[in-house]
């Protein structure tokens, strides 16, 4: 199977119902056989409804990224600027990678890659010497994925479910010049 040509532009309030079905799918696919229905649905019906995807992509502090294959939207991730940071995550005013996800028919097929290289390449034109995220400790594929891609643990952190407090890893990138 060959890759797929990908397509990474910056999300505008127009995209907000595409962007928002795509959020919800990837959440739900990514989290669900491991979660409750009422945790999962308390989350996306807060984070990735339709008026909050909007305000979301006309935030100041959040770079919206979505990739598109033949016109389809396929996966995006989000950076967050000017948020508190935890102190042991490295760099001169590090930015976060806030959301990251590919719909699952296209993983393995370096679409992941190609909108990660744009996320980073963002990041660093914010002026930022690191990229930080935090991940669910039990999702395997996603923790290979980024040291795959030179993010290293830093830490943790806890990050609530609707009621269920789960460990994430806290992983870091440096950016050129650090």
């Amino acid at each position: 199977m060959t890759n797929p040509t990908v397509h990474v532009r910056p999300g505008a309030p127009a995209d907000a119902s595409a962007l928002a079905h795509l959020a919800v799918l990837t959440f739900r696919t990514t989290y669900e056989p491991f979660n409750t229905a009422a945790n999962i649905d308390q989350y996306v019906g807060a984070a990735f409804a339709v008026d909050q995807v909007r305000s979301d992509l006309n935030a100041d502090n959040l770079i919206t990224l979505l990739a598109s294959v033949d016109d389809e939207l396929v996966g995006y991730g989000q950076l967050r600027l000017h948020v508190v940071t935890p102190l042991w995550v490295p760099g001169r005013h590090p930015v976060e990678l806030h959301r990251f996800y590919v719909d699952a028919a296209w993983h393995g097929r370096h679409v992941a890659a190609h909108l990660l290289e744009h996320c980073v390449s963002a990041a660093a034109a914010t002026g930022s010497t690191s990229l930080w995220l935090g991940v669910w400790q039990q999702n395997a594929r996603a923790i290979r994925f980024y040291r795959k891609h030179g993010f290293h643990a830093v830490g943790r952190q806890e990050f609530m479910l609707g009621d269920d407090r789960q460990d994430d890893w806290l992983m870091a990138k440096p950016l050129a010049g650090e």
